[in-house]
């Protein structure tokens, strides 16, 4: 899960042009992360209908989910036609509910692929909840359509989009199997908080 982290973004001998893309799409997917913070459906549809006009993207909204409620995030999930790819994108804190979230800041215990973990519990309850009610998507749609994964955040939602993937990758063992030299679930989380201890 951590193989990459902290790695640097490019090597010595990146040409220009790659360097170039790398920084397109890492722009791109900043932009449908911050789109998670976005109170109206609509508003979402209209960015995912402007990042449409250059041709390289064919966006479907197929769920935005508005959360109010403490250990609950708000997200919205999206895909790409054009190239295979289904978007989780997780909103970070924004309301008094976030904020709660945040402070339920308590190492609490939790067992995956047989290694016990130290959550912070908030970031855990709401990583959870998401899992369970994203996993039916992306196991009996995204996958047998040779969908790749793409979970994305910003602050709490970036630390939630963390442990999403690395329950969903427990849960789902294809998600840990390469195509065609990539895996299918990626993560790219921006300013995520500290969330796991180092023990």
């Amino acid at each position: 899960f951590f193989e990459s982290s902290g790695e640097p973004l490019f090597s010595n001998n990146t040409d220009d042009s790659e360097r170039e893309t790398t920084i397109n799409t890492l722009i791109d997917q900043l932009h449908l992360s911050d789109w998670a913070y976005f109170e109206e459906t609509a508003e979402i549809r209209e960015k995912l209908r402007e990042q449409e006009t250059n041709g390289t993207y064919n966006w479907s909204l197929l769920r935005h989910v508005k959360s109010d409620e403490p250990g609950r995030v708000a997200h919205y999930v999206a895909i790409d036609q054009n190239s295979k790819t289904a978007v989780i994108a997780v909103k970070g804190t924004s309301a008094l509910s976030d904020l709660v979230t945040d402070a339920c800041g308590v190492p609490t215990r939790y067992n995956v692929s047989k290694t016990t973990l130290s959550c912070h519990e908030g970031v855990l309850d709401a990583s959870l909840a998401l899992v369970d009610d994203v996993q039916p998507m992306v196991e009996q749609l995204f996958l047998p359509a040779g969908y790749r994964v793409l979970l994305l955040g910003h602050s709490l939602g970036a630390g939630v989009a963390c442990m999403v993937g690395l329950f969903l990758r427990e849960r789902l063992p294809t998600l840990r199997e390469e195509r065609d030299g990539v895996l299918p679930l990626q993560v790219v989380a921006f300013a995520p908080p500290p969330i796991l201890s180092s023990e």
